[in-house]
């Protein structure tokens, strides 16, 4: 980015030049050191195993000290480069920009823009229009030279600042297109020098990458959260100043309209993710901005160190403006429900958290909208293009989940609605790393054989409430309730909760389900209230 003329003024290109032959002397200072205690090692008079494996390690510091003395000779020619290309470019916008201002008369800008001064002396005749034409030609002429003068500039700073990096081996950018896995060893083979300079430079990357902690994620997406939110706060503030909006006989007016409606739609989404990650012990796991709706990841606890965690991915309708605080909201209720029965079992050193999943789009169907209602029944309820599509990047999230724990952590993946077919399909591809399954109100899992989901007998759960007419569609397969081998979760009145009925209590405090909910992700299933499966 060019500098302004006030911080080029600032700037000492003369500096880099000291700082170039104070690392010459370093450099020739170190290496002598290290060769005058080489000498040492080497004329000594004793011998034996203790001589060998000095000499060894002297030549080991040597060739340390042979690599650092490289690096420095080469940062100290770099400085030197810098300064004159700096310094000549500096000394050239700084001379246009005073002979224009001083000499000339004309008004230039701090970022070097050149305008011609108002000639009130000047009248309306030929010749003064000519002049006119020719002082504006001249401030032109030279406005283009300090753009030429300042872009120098910044190329060269840009090269200094490319070559120093290299030399210090400035990390690569995060990759992209990577599996978990591998996501997980390029962070660990980072400095943590290293990690702060990726987290500053490509945080929108950083926040997405599976198998990087939690924590780091949380960090990265937050900042790119805050940075949209001030953009589109601005947007809309421009907008309404311009006030074009409320003119709305115009085309002008209404374009305006139709940005400012825009703009207060995607403020609304922004604020909203803002909501859900307020509470101090949540964690923004994934914060995806760019498309047409925002998708997001939210943990209740840290998912870093615990030793239970739960994926929940919610179904048909929900959005991130309209559900994730409160889905966020019942997976902090989930994790407290679990967290309280390890207590109970005596495992109180063990700990839950979990999270909410909608870096997917889940159908819409909505009165309000009846041409993307028919859009979304057809291709993504009727096709499952939807549940397909999430089913990929939900695989991909937990397997970073597992990958960012070396220590291993026990998963259990909640789906409930068509938030269960996705998880099911995901299930189907044996790329989701999970060790439990738990279906709620779910209209088919997308295969009549539990098998065909790849986990060991007895981990495969459903829950299905009376009065939940979606989970008898049966609309993605067989009502997965009916099943063999699926272990049918109670939701009625009982010793641990009272009843959820309908398709959406399944996770309501107090309930029966809840509490059978967080026994499965407890890792305590025999705490679980099973029944015969709801018909």
């Amino acid at each position: 980015m060019r500098p302004t003329l006030t911080a080029l003024r600032a700037w000492e290109p003369a500096d880099l030049e000291r700082r170039a032959r104070d690392l010459d002397a370093e450099a020739t200072a170190l290496f002598a050191a290290v060769d005058v205690a080489d000498t040492r090692v080497r004329d000594t008079v004793w011998s034996g195993v203790a001589a060998a494996a000095a000499v060894d390690r002297s030549d080991r510091e040597r060739s340390v000290a042979a690599t650092l003395f490289g690096d420095w000779e080469a940062a100290a020619a770099a400085l030197r480069s810098g300064s004159a290309e700096i310094g000549a470019a500096r000394e050239v916008a700084l001379g246009v920009a005073d002979e224009a201002a001083e000499r000339l008369g004309f008004v230039v800008s701090d970022s070097g823009r050149v305008t011609a001064p108002v000639l009130p002396w000047v009248g309306v005749s030929l010749s003064a229009n000519v002049i006119r034409i020719l002082v504006g030609e001249c401030a032109r002429w030279y406005d283009a030279r300090i753009a030429a003068a300042l872009d120098a500039v910044d190329a060269a700073d840009r090269a200094l600042a490319l070559a120093l990096r290299e030399i210090v081996g400035d990390p690569a950018a995060p990759p992209v297109g990577s599996t978990a896995d591998e996501n997980a060893r390029y962070w660990t083979g980072l400095t943590e020098d290293q990690r702060r300079t990726v987290l500053a430079q490509h945080p929108a990357r950083v926040g997405n990458l599976d198998g990087l902690p939690g924590r780091v994620r949380d960090a990265a997406n937050r900042a790119v959260l805050d940075a949209d939110r001030r953009e589109c706060t601005q947007l809309l503030e421009r907008i309404e100043q311009q006030g074009l909006y409320r003119e709305t006989s115009g085309t002008a007016g209404k374009l305006a309209l139709i940005r400012a409606s825009a703009a207060r739609a995607r403020l609304e989404e922004l604020d909203a993710v803002a909501a859900a990650i307020a509470d101090p012990d949540r964690r923004l796991l994934v914060y995806r901005g760019g498309g047409e709706e925002i998708r997001a990841a939210v943990a209740v606890g840290n998912v870093d160190t615990a030793d239970h965690v739960a994926v929940y991915t919610p179904g048909l309708n929900t959005t991130v403006r309209d559900d994730l605080d409160s889905a966020s909201d019942a997976v902090a209720g989930l994790r407290d429900d679990a967290q309280r029965q390890l207590v109970d079992a005596g495992r109180a050193d063990e700990t839950v958290a979990a999270v909410v999943w909608l870096d997917y789009r889940p159908p819409q169907v909505s009165a309000d909208d009846p041409a993307g209602a028919v859009r979304d029944a057809v291709v993504d309820l009727g096709l499952t293009a939807a549940a397909r599509s999430g089913a990929a990047g939900l695989g991909d999230f937990t397997r970073g989940l597992d990958a960012s724990r070396p220590d291993g952590v026990h998963l259990t993946a909640v789906g409930h609605s068509y938030g269960s077919t996705t998880t099911g399909i995901a299930l189907q591809t044996g790329d989701i790393a999970v060790d439990d399954a738990v279906f709620l109100g779910s209209p088919g899992v997308g295969t009549g054989d539990v098998a065909d989901l790849g986990l060991p007998p007895g981990h495969v759960y459903v829950g299905e409430a009376d009065g939940d007419v979606v989970a008898d569609l049966g609309a993605y397969g067989p009502d997965p309730s009916t099943l063999p081998g699926v272990t049918a979760l109670a939701t009625n009145d009982g010793p641990f909760g009272g009843e959820s009925r309908g398709h959406s209590e399944y996770l309501e405090q107090g309930s029966t389900s809840r509490h059978n909910v967080g026994a499965v992700v407890a890792g305590l299933p025999d705490g679980a209230v099973t029944s015969p499966a709801t018909r």
